[in-house]
């Protein structure tokens, strides 16, 4: 009886404790932008929020934004260092798009480009894998998932997007 206790003990603290660190900051590439600063805290056991902040400054397309999914993680079962997460949470985001004026390059003083500007706000959900190294603090993540943006300013849309995204993280203790 005790032996089984003991193993029901072990598979539970290991199904329900997914929490490998209790920080993390670094960098997630993926839509949109292709670079964001990244930043995920534990604020209990198994769940988190995933801050993503970016910036583009293309020529003709110009946007920032900010995320902040909500979280649930769980470990992979039998295995060591990875673990799942399931998230959803708010995004806003600024963005600003510009034609090619007749120098064929998008030039904030020619007068004939046209330039259009939206605010958007949106929902993200993200079904992801990470896994943490054990020797270095050092964290890597693969992530999927819809996000819908309502974009308001010059006309109004949904845009439906996918989003894949590749997290490197510093973990902090």
């Amino acid at each position: 009886m005790k032996k089984s206790l003991l193993a029901l003990y072990l598979v539970l603290s290991t199904c329900y404790y997914s929490q490998n660190y209790d920080q993390a900051f670094g960098i997630k590439s993926g839509y949109p932008g292709y670079g964001a600063l990244n930043f995920k805290s534990f604020f209990s056991p198994n769940n988190s929020f995933d801050l993503l902040f970016g910036a583009s400054f293309e020529d003709l397309n110009r946007y920032i934004w900010l995320n902040c999914l909500f979280e649930t993680n769980r470990n992979i079962v039998n295995t060591s260092g990875f673990s799942w997460y399931a998230g959803i949470g708010p995004a806003v985001g600024y963005w600003m798009k510009g034609n090619s004026g007749p120098k064929g390059k998008y030039d904030e003083l020619d007068p004939t480009t046209i330039k259009t500007y939206k605010s958007w706000v949106g929902i993200n959900t993200a079904l992801g894998i990470e896994y943490t190294l054990s020797g270095l603090p050092l964290n890597f993540g693969l992530e999927a998932g819809p996000a819908v943006n309502f974009y308001i300013g010059n006309s109004f849309f949904v845009e439906p997007t996918g989003l894949v995204n590749v997290a490197v993280r510093y973990v902090v203790n």
